[in-house]
């Protein structure tokens, strides 16, 4: 009896800030309005509405890297699957863990499917996003770019497969977390070019790059007990 006695004063003023707001357009009666009825519901009903379905969430600190550990940094490995492997979008916000901020959920390969490697030359290969555009515009970049020694006829047939499709990059960081940069529905496209060098102690090499603009998560972290397919 208490608490319908309690909803029905926040029903009343939730009513009555409402109907003030339409008189004067005042924006903080607004907000008083609404935390008014929410709380008459949550009395009624016994659940709560989250914050973030009608305000910002709240921000919370962004920590530094821990002290007495290692940030090493540089690429240890990159791991391909074509988008149309996927048997979804992914990876979606709803893949990451809320408590973790990794993704615990499996990677949707269509059966039989599995990641590429691309074996760059050491320590030429990164990988980088940004967040891009002006406020209420806002969304994220990624890139990534190698180099791969040599020029023979496995490297060339393995390449060609990359011409007119878009692709998933799996990258192992220094510190060995497993990231994932573009999306199965957004992909990366390869461009390549070649270079023999000009003379015998030159560097006889291809450059890789590729980037996507317009995704909505800056890359996502798989989590350790997450497995990625290889092919042997």
């Amino acid at each position: 009896m208490k608490n319908l006695v309690v909803s029905f004063i926040f029903l009343l003023a939730g009513l009555v800030l409402g109907a003030s707001v339409l008189e004067t357009g005042n924006v903080f009666q607004g907000l008083l309005a609404v935390g008014a009825v929410t709380s008459a519901l949550g009395q009624v009903t016994g659940s709560v509405l989250p914050a973030e379905m009608f305000f910002c969430v709240s921000l919370t600190t962004v920590p530094k890297s821990p002290c007495n550990k290692v940030n090493p940094g540089g690429n240890k490995k990159w791991l391909v699957c074509a988008t149309e492997d996927f048997s979804r979008a992914w990876p979606e916000e709803a893949d990451v863990d809320t408590t973790t901020g990794a993704i615990i959920t499996p990677i949707p390969l269509k059966v039989g499917k599995a990641f590429a490697e691309i074996e760059f030359t050491d320590n030429t290969a990164k990988a980088d996003y940004a967040k891009e555009g002006e406020s209420g515009h806002e969304s994220y970049k990624h890139m990534a770019e190698a180099k791969i020694s040599g020029y023979n006829s496995t490297q060339w047939l393995a390449l060609r497969k990359f011409l007119n499709m878009r692709f998933v990059l799996i990258v192992k960081h220094g510190d060995k977390n497993m990231v994932v940069y573009s999306h199965s529905e957004d992909g990366f496209a390869l461009k390549e070019s070649h270079t023999t060098g000009l003379k015998g102690s030159d560097k006889r090499e291809f450059t890789i790059k590729m980037d996507q603009d317009g995704l909505a998560m800056a890359p996502p972290i798989l989590g350790a007990a997450v497995n990625v397919p290889v092919l042997i």
